[in-house]
């Protein structure tokens, strides 16, 4: 577009259209929202930036060609959309991803604090990246002792989550014994 896109004595032109770009570019920045490994935002930003495009060029009298550039937004749209509906749904592997995890947590506690401890364990492996699958307590033969075992599973494996979980709950003086293993699914 450039300095040849406005007319005037007294219009700067590479100014204003500078000036859009910056503006629009500050918008852009703000529809892009990133989660995790997940990046939104960006169609809907570069279609923002393209569209103050085409009203650049329609404010600089250059009509054909912002009706061109118009149409070539609404045309990548549409047909692009199909495009990245196929590519979210399909995973992303950088090679640095773990791979899918079955887990198994023991807690081994006094039988009269079965409830207590049961509860806690539940509450200390309840986090959005587990699912949890069951629970279970067991007495142990010949003692005073229950061992609740929970099974859970894992999109990632993040053994972290677990240990952090383990150091809870072995700070419970009815605690006697707490351990976790992983399978990795299959």
């Amino acid at each position: 577009m450039g300095a040849y896109g406005f007319q005037g004595p007294d219009a700067d032109p590479t100014r204003v259209a500078a000036q859009i770009v910056s503006g629009i570019g500050f918008l852009g920045a703000g529809v892009i929202m990133k989660q995790g490994a997940s990046v939104t935002g960006l169609n809907t930003a570069a279609t923002l930036w393209a569209t103050a495009a085409v009203g650049a060029l329609a404010g600089g009298g250059m009509y054909w060609v912002a009706v061109f550039g118009a149409g070539a937004i609404m045309l990548a749209n549409t047909l692009l959309r199909p495009l990245g509906r196929m590519m979210d749904h399909q995973p992303a592997r950088t090679g640095r991803e773990e791979p899918p995890a079955d887990y198994t947590f023991e807690v081994t506690c006094h039988g009269d604090a079965e409830a207590h401890i049961r509860g806690l364990t539940v509450q200390s492996i309840s986090r959005p990246e587990f699912q949890l699958r069951s629970v279970q307590s067991f007495d142990i033969p010949d003692s005073d002792r229950v061992r609740v075992v929970a099974e859970l599973a894992a999109a990632e494996r993040d053994d972290g989550l677990l240990e952090s979980a383990v150091s809870r709950l072995s700070l419970e003086p009815l605690v006697t014994h707490v351990r976790w293993e992983v399978e990795p699914s299959k």
